[in-house]
């Protein structure tokens, strides 16, 4: 790859490499560098440690036009980062007076980590830290720009907006990647990279993707060019087609989440909402409750989890569990419709399942789940699925089934008027 177009991402740090910490950082950054029409060509982990991480930053800076680097920018023993990069550019340090005031003023002039955190790379642009003690850096020399942010995700995400700024202004010129996105319930890859390879042989010099997380769909197409009205026109284009070919499963939200959908279209439309669920444990009413201004149709859930609570909590009849067991249509339907009435409200969910790893048997195997969705004035829509994975991967797919169908027959409410 031309040195021009090679953007990586770098953290620092050994917890990760051992597997102690996860990496957010890179995603995270990654994500908005693609907002800008910037796309990361490689990710790296390097240990604290002060010869290897010199030896993978050297041949970084050496390839790659813009390195951005999370870690070791602390005042303990294995924060490095600096005094490598300093090194390598040929920087020196000096003592900055309005970052010592300013910590001062934070955390008192006893600060024991003061004059360390106060010192910074020159010459460099300096990226301020509100929320924490270490200053950031851009610091550039030749044809490569190193960016040095802090690890902890915190900090690091107020910060980068200072550096999107400097990259917008120094980095948008020439070819860049524009992309545009759609995402979907209820539909199998499968089924959706049929399609896209009829719409690949027709449209080589783009690219097309497809990324499942539990039951939804994201498909992204991307394009590099110097143009952006024409290519953002051919991707705009490219999307409606997808949309227009599955259009009973798609949903669009800044999140790419389908609770978010739901948030969305209930607000909009004064409806309210109501759950008992026992084999989610309380995470689809937290799943609903994620984004502020819930309250405005969320308005509460049960988890009724033993079979006992199930019936003197919410009314499901003793004979109901004893004939069919707490998992099956019956249940999940009572369930569905005792909450609807209990809470008033416009609809209703319910679930029962088998999340595992134990209580399968061979009628009803780990990741057999029974959902109801109750509605005023109409029966409840009562359905059977068999969801794969561990215990979480399981409770997160059904969740976003039960809201995919909840979606669903909203949308179909709304085409009958």
């Amino acid at each position: 790859m031309d040195k021009k177009e090679n953007i990586e991402i770098l953290a620092i740090g050994t917890e990760i490499l051992t597997g102690h910490t996860v990496n957010t950082n890179a995603a995270y950054i990654a994500k908005h560098l693609m907002d800008i029409n910037l796309e990361v060509s490689r990710q790296i982990v390097a240990p604290d440690a002060g010869e290897r991480l010199k030896a993978i930053l050297t041949e970084i800076v050496a390839r790659a036009s813009l390195v951005i680097v999370t870690g070791g920018l602390g005042p303990t023993c294995d924060d490095n980062t600096r005094q490598i990069v300093a090194q390598l550019l040929g920087c020196s340090f000096r003592f900055d007076e309005e970052i010592a005031a300013e910590l001062a003023q934070r955390y008192g002039a006893n600060l024991m980590s003061l004059k360390d955190q106060a010192t910074v790379l020159h010459p460099a642009i300096i990226l301020k830290n509100t929320i924490g003690t270490a200053p950031g850096f851009i610091v550039q020399k030749n044809q490569t720009t190193v960016i040095l942010l802090p690890g902890i995700p915190e900090e690091m995400k107020v910060m980068l907006g200072q550096v999107l700024d400097y990259l917008k202004s120094h980095f948008l010129d020439g070819v860049k990647t524009f992309t545009r996105k759609c995402n979907f319930f209820g539909l199998t890859e499968s089924t959706v990279d049929v399609f896209l390879k009829q719409l690949q042989s027709n449209y080589p010099e783009v690219e097309f993707g497809i990324y499942s997380s539990q039951g939804v769909l994201t498909v992204q197409v991307t394009k590099k060019s110097e143009q952006k009205d024409p290519t953002l026109l051919l991707l705009d284009t490219l999307i409606q087609t997808i949309k227009n070919t599955f259009s009973g499963h798609f949903f669009d939200t800044p999140s790419n989440t389908i609770e978010e959908a739901i948030h969305n279209l209930f607000c909009q439309h004064n409806w309210t909402l109501s759950c008992a669920e026992s084999c989610t444990g309380g995470q689809l009413a937290s799943a609903l409750t994620y984004f502020p201004g819930s309250s405005e149709y969320f308005l509460g859930g049960i988890v009724p989890y033993s079979n006992t609570q199930k019936i003197h909590i919410l009314g499901v009849t003793p004979k109901s569990i004893e004939e069919d067991g707490a998992v099956s249509a019956r249940v999940v339907s009572q369930m569905a419709e005792n909450m609807l009435t209990l809470a008033n409200s416009d609809y209703s969910l319910a679930v029962s399942g088998i999340a595992g790893p134990n209580g399968g048997t061979t009628e009803k195997p780990v990741g057999t789940i029974w959902a109801a969705i109750a509605q005023r004035g109409r029966p409840p829509f009562v359905w059977k699925f068999l969801a794969k994975g561990n215990r979480q991967l399981i409770i997160k797919k059904t969740i976003n089934t039960i809201l995919g169908q909840l979606l669903k027959i909203c949308h179909q409410r709304l085409g009958e008027k």
